[in-house]
């Protein structure tokens, strides 16, 4: 996707008022992207900004390598797209350097917060899946994060979390849990899912096969 197309796609977002999400007063976190990531990574939604999630110290520490620039930064910073917490946990099994690898794009299947953290409604996910759908474009594979996402994409087409579903022009889905799902007493869920990675990586030609 050219850099026109997603200023656009980010603009149409943030002026977007169709569901209930949109009386809050934070704007859309719509994601980040340079546009030209072979992976997109579509989580569940940003949920409410917590004060402990907006460590502007934090983020600067992680990403003072990165390639991004001040816009992007500033937008991941300000809105929150993703908590400190939900970053360290795809660094589990992604790598540290997953987003400024250049290699994954990050969104949410629904952009608004909701009410108390609440899983998003129906009708959001129905709103949203045209910018997702947009985010997909020139994409080769995508990492669905938990049901709300897998559905939006997916819809009723079966799947098994962990598995990669292969579709057509040589494009790959991965469905995974939502990492609040994942099991951290014994790692069992975050090796597998880490796994998972690796062989969507190593079909796309992005790691060399172990």
């Amino acid at each position: 996707m050219d850099p026109i197309r997603m200023t656009k796609l980010t603009e149409r977002c943030f002026s977007c008022h169709k569901c209930e999400g949109a009386q809050f007063q934070t704007p859309p976190a719509f994601g980040i992207s340079r546009g030209n990531e072979p992976i997109l990574i579509v989580a569940q939604n940003p949920g409410e900004i917590r004060v402990q999630d907006i460590d502007r110290q934090w983020w600067l520490e992680h990403f003072k390598h990165t390639q991004l620039n001040a816009k992007a930064f500033s937008l991941w910073y300000e809105w929150d797209f993703i908590t400190s917490n939900g970053y360290t946990r795809f660094c589990d099994i992604l790598g540290p350097n997953w987003l400024y690898s250049g290699h994954f794009a990050y969104t949410n299947a629904v952009r608004c917060r909701t009410h108390a953290n609440q899983s998003p409604s129906d009708e959001m996910v129905q709103n949203c899946k045209a910018f997702t759908l947009n985010l997909m474009t020139d994409r080769r594979a995508l990492i669905l994060v938990g049901r709300v996402a897998a559905t939006q994409v997916l819809g009723d087409k079966p799947f098994e979390w962990g598995q990669i579903i292969p579709l057509v022009r040589k494009k790959f889905v991965l469905p995974i849990k939502h990492y609040s799902a994942w099991n951290y007493h014994n790692q069992q869920d975050v090796e597998f899912y880490k796994s998972a990675v690796d062989d969507l990586l190593v079909r796309l030609k992005l790691k060399e096969a172990v």
